[in-house]
């Protein structure tokens, strides 16, 4: 179920970066494990074409990889981690529109939690996924633009996990705070 669902992302993801489907362009990049490999995959998406610096930095901050690629508005790049030890790293990209950041937790082949959120292309719709271990409890908090809570919920993984949010009465900004029993969480704005 695990390899199923992180296609249907993969093919999600991709049919929305290449149909020019992402209206926001700070909200096009996603990294996602490639199931029983070592091999994590860059989907990046902007609005206009631009020098992308793409960066993977290890917990002590110190670069373990760096590429330059040269005037794109979109791709998708695989990155093979097999080489490096086990930990927390970081995959930053650099672009006209300024820095983006995603955490991989990286052990032994194996991802730990991949929490991420998506705007959809078609209006006040957000895909939030998260690939973890069976047994850790997922919680997704969602937040208006004075920071009330909206909605949460609480998901014991039995698989991945993917849902779509639909925010039609939503006005103005809204952050999305999902963080998982192992300590992991991402906060994004949109």
């Amino acid at each position: 179920m695990k390899k199923n669902l992180a296609i249907v992302v993969g093919v999600l993801f991709s049919t929305m970066v290449f149909a020019g489907g992402i209206k926001d362009p700070v909200s096009g990049l996603a990294v996602i494990k490639k199931t029983g490999t070592t091999t994590y995959n860059l989907f990046y998406k902007n609005t206009e074409r631009s020098d992308v610096k793409v960066s993977i930095i290890d917990a002590q901050n110190k670069i373990v990889f760096s590429e330059k690629i040269n005037a794109t508005d979109g791709f998708v790049r695989p990155y093979n981690f097999s080489e490096l030890g086990e930990g927390e790293y970081t995959l930053q990209i650099e672009d006209n529109a300024g820095l983006k950041k995603e955490q991989i937790s990286y052990s032994a082949g194996r991802v730990g939690n991949l929490l991420n959120v998506v705007r959809l292309a078609e209006a006040n719709k957000y895909l939030v996924t998260a690939v973890g271990k069976i047994d850790q409890v997922v919680t997704v908090k969602i937040f208006n633009n004075e920071g009330e809570i909206i909605y949460i919920e609480s998901t014991k993984l039995n698989e991945d996990f993917g849902k779509v949010y639909k925010l039609d009465k939503i006005r103005g900004a809204v952050t999305f705070e999902i963080s998982d029993s192992a300590g992991a969480s991402k906060v994004l704005t949109f």
